[in-house]
């Protein structure tokens, strides 16, 4: 059998076309997709396999359920996983790979949201290492604006879709007045892992 690769055009909303071509056809480049892009197309070869994001992944789900080759089966992402094909094995691997590069290395965009959404408990930090604590947070108080001297910063949060720089901004305003105090007690957390590290 042989496999064309497809050179995929970022719409401006995926179509189901999008995702179904990654069933039977390598990935190309990716480039132009940006990070939310990517992580749905990946996650996009679990929901045509039969993965349910219900419970998981509300937002994800009601995305998938507008499609009619949505029909989830199980929840166990392992179970889906070990099912697909070798192609759809090497899909989901270049687009988590590219995901992950755009998110500053081994973070992926779920990270982000854990953090923001999440109370954070230091056993729940234990998998990242200490540049993965300094990006996860930071980005809380880049969600707000904050203009970062940081190089890989700047470049790791311009590819996030929440990321509006305000050069007006400081980050000591961010955190006494606009932060919630889950975003304030998740980085006081995140704070004391990295110093263990």
């Amino acid at each position: 059998m042989i496999v064309t690769q497809l050179s995929l055009q970022p719409p401006s909303e995926l179509t189901s076309s999008d995702y179904i071509s990654l069933m039977s056809h390598g990935v190309g480049d990716l480039s132009s997709y940006n990070v939310v892009e990517l992580n749905r197309l990946r996650n996009g070869i679990f929901a045509q396999a039969g993965l349910d994001f219900s419970k998981t992944n509300p937002a994800l789900y009601k995305l998938f359920s507008k499609f009619d080759w949505y029909k989830p089966t199980t929840s166990s992402g392992s179970v889906v996983y070990a099912n697909l094909t070798p192609l759809q094995k090497k899909n989901v691997l270049a687009l988590l790979n590219e995901e992950k590069k755009r998110c500053g290395g081994r973070l992926t965009l779920s990270d982000f949201y854990r953090v923001k959404v999440r109370q954070l408990s230091e056993d729940d930090l234990k998998k990242y290492n200490k540049e993965d604590l300094k990006i996860l947070r930071n980005s809380l108080i880049a969600r707000y604006g904050l203009t970062f001297n940081d190089a890989k910063l700047r470049k790791i949060y311009s590819n996030m879709p929440w990321y509006k720089p305000n050069p007006n901004i400081t980050a000591s305003e961010i955190i006494d007045k606009q932060m919630s105090d889950l975003e304030r007690a998740n980085i006081q957390t995140i704070l004391r892992v990295e110093q263990k590290n």
